[in-house]
């Protein structure tokens, strides 16, 4: 009975083996055939998603030309479809197009101005929305919402310490406030009429405001009481500055002069007649002897582009700088007194020696007049910016600045740009912009800083964090693919 039993269990496990044995392999057939169609179909979706990347790549190096900002959100998109080598190399082009390091968001009208603390750790900004704010550099983050001003807030600027923080506004006040509490610390009345700029001494031991009101005043920091009231000028100040010896102050007037005064008892000391319907800056030489001025013209064909170099002492003009074609906006010395850049309306940056008077260098910018150029710390750097709302940094690879080269840098914002500084360092540069931001560029060490990150995950975050948003709903139906 053993015997049989065993022989009928065999039988069946054959049957069941002859059953299963096709079906098996049809099995084995279906689900081979599966798999070659879902390596079909993400084959499909790897191709379909390697050519939007690639059209959204050609799409963002489009946009880097007028509009990095978008250029770098678009790049940033190709990269997250699909991570090519092609979207990996836009993506670092584009950051490299927009050294942002923060943007600094929360304004709700166009700031006038942007300044970098003395010890680089914050910047200041003023606005037209009648406030002005402290951040952080660094990260961008707020500090403090400075509030008190009743009116537009048009200028900043810090206390050599860095402690303080000193605003100008159309309000008829300037206003002092600690640094980084934004805790407001005295309120400096007197003016009748619009505060147009304040500043402190270098040594810190005063405070200057000029004012629509023909006046300036001078006052005391341990008291904030007023040590000198500047009377001269027939017409509305539109800015002044200390020596960097402290000693002396220099403003200028829509009367068509520069005057110089002693700084502790508001003595005359000179007075230069202007060549320019209005005289909107001047700044004195490192050694503080010398003064250059620049203005605005009533019209260009009634404009003399002549820059004027006056001693201080004397009164006499000392040089004359020939060479732009129409209005200049702004002049300023070198850190080491030996050189003076000029920004026109003639669209030209110029590099003057002072020595000799001669144009020693001269750029052109994107277009537009150019209403201001800067030096950096080390004189190495010169940067400037122009109606068209964009700066540039000119790193001339020979030459009087010394500088080792580099290549020049555009900065394009697209809200456009209202201010630019240096930092303390020289190797960023701050812009104040229009539509209620300001920003805070990398101009050194970019490229070294691109060449450490690997892979395209650390470029992303890169890139987030400079752009600081997402591509907007209008920006979204633009796209050529998604």
């Amino acid at each position: 009975m053993r015997v049989l039993g065993t022989t009928r269990e065999d039988e069946s496990a054959q049957r069941l083996r002859r059953w299963a044995a096709p079906r098996s392999l049809l099995l084995i057939v279906g689900v081979a055939a599966l798999m070659l169609t879902i390596w079909k179909w993400q084959s499909a979706e790897r191709a379909l998603a390697g050519a939007c990347s690639a059209a959204l790549s050609a799409q963002a190096r489009l946009a880097l030309v007028q509009n990095p900002e978008l250029g770098l959100l678009l790049a940033m998109e190709a990269a997250r479809v699909a991570p090519t080598a092609t979207a990996e190399a836009t993506l670092r082009d584009a950051l490299l197009a927009y050294p942002v390091l923060a943007v600094l968001r929360g304004h709700k009208d166009d700031v006038r101005d942007a300044q970098f603390a003395p010890d680089g750790k914050t910047v200041g900004t003023a606005s037209i929305d009648d406030t002005a704010r402290l951040w952080d550099a660094a990260t961008g983050k707020l500090l403090a919402k400075l509030t008190g001003h009743q009116d537009q807030v048009y200028t900043v600027a810090y206390s050599p310490d860095s402690k303080l923080l000193v605003t100008a506004s159309e309000d008829k006040t300037a206003r002092v406030w600690e640094v980084p509490s934004g805790e407001p610390v005295a309120v400096l009345g007197g003016h009748r009429l619009t505060v147009n700029s304040a500043v402190f001494s270098p040594d810190g031991r005063y405070v200057l405001s000029v004012s629509n009101d023909d006046t300036a005043r001078v006052r005391d920091t341990s008291t904030w009481r007023t040590v000198a009231t500047l009377e001269g000028h027939t017409s509305g100040l539109t800015s002044g500055a200390f020596s960097p010896d402290s000693r002396l102050v220099v403003t200028v007037s829509s009367d068509r002069t520069t005057r110089v005064w002693e700084a502790s008892s508001g003595a005359p000391v000179g007075v230069f007649e202007g060549y320019l319907p209005s005289v909107t800056q001047a700044t004195f030489s490192p050694d503080a002897t010398l003064i250059v001025n620049s203005g605005v013209c009533d019209s260009a064909t009634g404009c003399d582009p002549t820059v004027r170099i006056w001693d201080v002492r004397s009164g006499s003009r000392v040089r004359e700088l020939h060479g732009h074609s129409a209005a200049v906006n702004s002049a300023v010395f070198s850190p080491d007194g030996k050189y003076v850049v000029t920004a026109s309306d003639d669209e030209t940056v110029r590099l003057w020696n002072l020595g000799t008077g001669e144009s020693v260098a001269q750029f052109r910018g994107d277009g537009g007049a150019v209403q201001r150029a800067v030096f950096s710390p080390d004189g190495g750097m010169i940067a400037t910016s122009s109606d068209q709302g964009s700066a540039q940094v000119w790193m001339p690879p020979s030459g009087p600045l010394g500088s080792t080269g580099g290549g020049d840098l555009v900065l394009r914002a697209p809200d456009g740009l209202s201010s630019i500084a240096f930092s303390p360092d020289g190797k960023r540069v701050v812009t104040g912009g229009w539509h209620g931001t300001a920003r805070v560029w990398e101009v050194v060490g970019g490229r070294a800083h691109l060449a450490g990150l690997r892979s395209v995950g650390e470029l992303l975050a890169l890139a987030q964090a400079r752009v600081g948003r997402t591509l907007t709903d209008g920006e979204k139906q633009q796209l050529v693919c998604e």
